[in-house]
């Protein structure tokens, strides 16, 4: 997306951007279709649009078309991601190093390559009175994970193939974090939250059960740190630090967790 930042801070004109925006998503489309060889461009365009609108949620290949056969789509989507237009994110236990250590194919979130094709592509046209605190997105929780994993994925070692994972409960009871994630020797959960509060039982559960002493929060406030001593719902209790950044400064949490 160079062009289309450096449309901006040269016009501060929102319409020539999008416009760029656009056109970006045509040629994806069109390329589909010209270079699709052993690969249905129809379905790869549907899986473009699919990952747009499961941001956030464990990824269902029956939404992507109700027809088609699993192991298509997943075909589909394993070029993708090898294309580098996708990011999977893998599902861990986070119970130790290495992440990918327990990760399980069967669950997963993805992805795209960029927020701002994202959000041209679910028709989200910026103006220059647009404030994010007035606007009402259906799917901003979604549009917050994408823009702070995209900060992540592209902060990873160099000549590495980017690794994210996730944490979700099984066995019926519901529990999320949005991130796991190593920094040294730690097992770091990281939550997102589009706004300036959300809830934090999946967090304090998590924590409990891994007996971790060090949690991330990006949010909309300023920049925090507190000792958190809380009883989860379960009634386990647990202590630990807890960094809130600002979205903003997802690309520097490496410097931060220093």
């Amino acid at each position: 997306m160079p062009e289309s930042l450096q449309k901006w801070a040269d016009t501060k004109d929102f319409n020539a951007c999008i416009k760029i925006q656009q056109d970006l998503l045509s040629t994806f489309r069109d390329d589909f279709y010209k270079y699709g060889g052993q690969f249905d461009p129809g379905l790869l365009y549907k899986l473009f649009i699919s990952v747009s609108k499961q941001l956030g949620n464990k990824f269902v290949y029956t939404r992507v078309e109700p027809l088609a056969k699993s192991l298509l789509i997943k075909k589909n989507l394993s070029m993708l991601s090898q294309a580098k237009v996708f990011t999977k994110i893998m599902h861990t236990s986070g119970n130790g190093l290495p992440l990918g250590a327990e990760s399980n194919d069967k669950f997963f979130k993805m992805l795209l390559i960029d927020i701002g094709l994202v959000s041209a592509h679910l028709g989200f046209a910026p103006t220059s009175q647009s404030r994010s605190d007035r606007l009402a997105f259906v799917n901003k929780g979604g549009i917050a994970e994408q823009f702070v994993g995209q900060q992540m994925r592209s902060s990873q070692a160099p000549l590495t193939d980017p690794a994210l994972f996730y944490w979700q409960r099984t066995g019926g009871r519901q529990g999320e974090i949005d991130y796991i994630i190593q920094h040294g020797t730690r097992v770091v959960p990281v939550e997102i939250k589009s706004g300036t509060a959300g809830s934090m039982k999946s967090l304090h559960q998590f924590m409990a059960d891994k007996n971790l002493n060090l949690a991330v929060r990006f949010n909309s406030n300023l920049p925090s740190k507190e000792n958190i001593n809380v009883k989860t719902t379960q009634g386990d209790s647990v202590s630990y630090t807890l960094l809130s950044i600002p979205l903003y400064l997802a690309q520097q949490l490496n410097n931060l967790l220093i």
